[in-house]
C-alpha cells in the first residue's frame, strides 16, 4: 500500500497503516480495512479509543467487547472512532500505482 501512497516500500514518513477492523481483533490486511492517517492520531487517538468504555458496550472496554464481533460491527466501530476524531476516510484515492485509502 505504502507503494501506491508514494512510489517507495515503506511507511510515509510520520504516517501509519490504520486497520478500521483492529488487527488485534483478526482485522485484515487487505484494501478495504487498511487507510494511511497521522502516526499521533493512531498511535493517540484511536489506539485510546478502542481502550475506553462506552454505554453501547456496557460499559466494557471496546476492544473487549467486540472480540467475536463480527465483520461489519468491527467496521463501523472503526469508523465510528474515526469520526469522533473529526476525520474521514478518503476511500480509493490513486497516484497512479494502484488505489489505497487514506484517513483526512
Amino acid at each position: 500500500m505504502s507503494y501506491r501512497k508514494h512510489g517507495n516500500f515503506n511507511v510515509p514518513p510520520g504516517k501509519n497503516w490504520h486497520h478500521i477492523h483492529e488487527q488485534a481483533n483478526a482485522g485484515p490486511n487487505n484494501l478495504g480495512n487498511l487507510a494511511l492517517t497521522d502516526a499521533n492520531l493512531n498511535q493517540g487517538f484511536l489506539n485510546a479509543y478502542f481502550r475506553k468504555s462506552y454505554p453501547e458496550t456496557n460499559n466494557i472496554p471496546l476492544r473487549q467487547f467486540l472480540q467475536g464481533k463480527d465483520h461489519s460491527e468491527h467496521m463501523a466501530w472503526g469508523l465510528k472512532a474515526i469520526a469522533a476524531a473529526g476525520k474521514a476516510v478518503s476511500w480509493g484515492k490513486d497516484e497512479g500505482r494502484g488505489p489505497y485509502n487514506e484517513i483526512e
